[in-house]
């Protein structure tokens, strides 16, 4: 047993929020997930000026969503989303996906 068993949950319960999760194929899922926007600098090959964005991620519980994959959807305060990767597992039992707006 670590100390840190169960910190995923704690982190999920406290910082999440309601997500509705649709694996490709398959019946969405309500669960609670944490959503991030991470401010970052696009700068340009040409010497342009650099144009500023949002990466946006989500933090899902591993039990709710054991393999995310391409293609699935997730929307998050009426947005929806298409997981794209990288899928990154934090060995806590959270796994990091990335999202892509659809229009």
């Amino acid at each position: 047993m670590s100390l840190f068993d169960g910190m995923a949950e704690i982190f999920r319960d406290t910082f999440g929020e309601a997500v509705i999760y649709t694996p490709a194929g398959a019946a969405p899922l309500a669960i609670e997930a944490i959503y991030f926007e991470t401010p970052l600098t696009i700068a340009h090959d040409d010497g342009g000026a650099p144009v500023d964005s949002q990466a946006k991620e989500l933090h899902v519980a591993a039990a709710d969503v054991a393999a995310p994959r391409e293609g699935d959807r997730a929307t998050v305060r009426g947005v929806t989303y298409k997981v794209v990767p990288p899928f990154r597992p934090d060995g806590q039992g959270m796994i990091a996906v990335s999202l892509v707006r659809l229009s």
